[in-house]
């Protein structure tokens, strides 16, 4: 194969179908071509993409222009469940654009000139802050949960939406997110904070109950999900689960006639540390619930019924939450004039300004 001159992706995966059942000199055979050209071919170009790789290699520059880069954010959030692997595989095949994953996010997180356009345009358009989780966040609204301390902080600069379901594991949770993202404009969410685990780590033989490997797989999802969509992996907190009084646990399902689901510490615990794993890996943000309330020798008085956060642990929560979210969105300032800035006998000129 000449020096620097490739084939097609289609060509490529020809060759790998044929070699999978034929020697390499049969595999040339067939295309025409001699055994150094297939073990070439193979050793170059992936078998599942039919793509080199290592892209940088083509030749092809890494520079690209500000109409490329609006494909780029174009392609990832026209195909939000799609994996990085197969983003790049697409990118290259429909656009000719070899690009890492790495690029491609650093082109989502920087955006486009008509994303920064558009957004300027916008302005009195509010940012969200979404809650993604189990029936930790589903009451978060409820006797001062978490999310009512949230919106309190970010009043007039981010609404407070809550996506939590209660007794969902990962699983559920994938099915959810697949639904209800789409309809969430990438450009409007400040940040996404991610809590499962409570009910996966269930242990064996309850229904809810969802092995490490899955919940692992399905932690890594949501996020390269978000990314995808257009959401940086900045913008999103991965939380690992509250500790569990179990004893507390019992005599509440016992109280309301419930089957008793049990959680160990110990399990919890490995949970929370992959939980932790998954948002290094992904360059998400991580919150260690588990860690911080174990570390107060109150913790169980942070439970309203042994599983679930009164509001003392709502605002272990929210102490742990702050910082991140403060970091998140520095460039989220408060929305419309303060009162006394405003010209009082001819406001609409002051709120002209503000939608132009």
């Amino acid at each position: 194969m000449p020096r620097g001159k490739g084939i097609n992706p289609e060509l490529a995966l020809a060759v790998h179908r044929a070699r999978a059942s034929l020697t390499y000199a049969a595999t040339g055979q067939i295309f025409g071509k001699g055994e150094a050209w297939v073990r070439s071919t193979c050793k170059r170009y992936d078998s599942q993409t039919g793509l080199p790789h290592n892209p940088k290699k083509r030749g092809r520059k890494q520079n690209t222009t500000a109409k490329q880069d609006a494909e780029i954010v174009n392609l990832v959030k026209s195909h939000p469940t799609e994996s990085w692997r197969e983003i790049t595989a697409r990118l290259g095949v429909e656009t000719g654009i070899f690009l890492s994953k790495n690029a491609i996010r650093t082109r989502l997180e920087r955006g486009t000139p008509e994303m920064e356009q558009s957004s300027s345009k916008s302005s009195t358009a509010w940012p969200q802050v979404v809650l993604f989780g189990d029936s930790h966040f589903q009451n978060g609204f409820a006797n001062n949960g978490i999310a009512s301390l949230i919106a309190a902080k970010l009043q007039r600069r981010c609404d407070v939406l809550t996506r939590g379901f209660n007794g969902y594991n990962t699983r559920l949770g994938r099915c959810a997110l697949d639904l209800f993202l789409p309809d969430i404009p990438s450009e409007k969410i400040a940040a996404f904070v991610i809590l499962f685990g409570s009910n996966d780590c269930c242990l064996t033989g309850n229904q809810v109950h969802l092995g490490m490997g899955d919940f692992v797989d399905n932690l890594t999802y949501f996020v390269q999900t978000l990314t995808n969509h257009g959401v940086p992996a900045n913008r999103i907190i991965l939380m690992s689960p509250p500790p569990t009084d179990q004893e507390a646990w019992t005599r509440e399902c016992h109280a309301v006639g419930r089957p008793v689901s049990t959680r160990d510490n110990g399990i919890i615990e490995k949970y929370s540390m992959s939980t932790g794993i998954v948002a290094s890996g992904e360059g998400a943000h991580f919150a260690d619930l588990f860690a911080t309330m174990l570390a107060s020798p109150n913790w169980k008085s942070f439970l309203s019924d042994g599983l679930h956060l009164n509001a003392n642990g709502a605002r272990e929560m929210f102490g742990l939450l702050e910082p991140l979210l403060d970091t998140i969105l520095q460039s989220c300032p408060m929305r419309f004039p303060d009162w006394k800035e405003v010209n009082l006998d001819s406001p609409e000129a002051d709120f002209r300004q503000i939608a132009s």
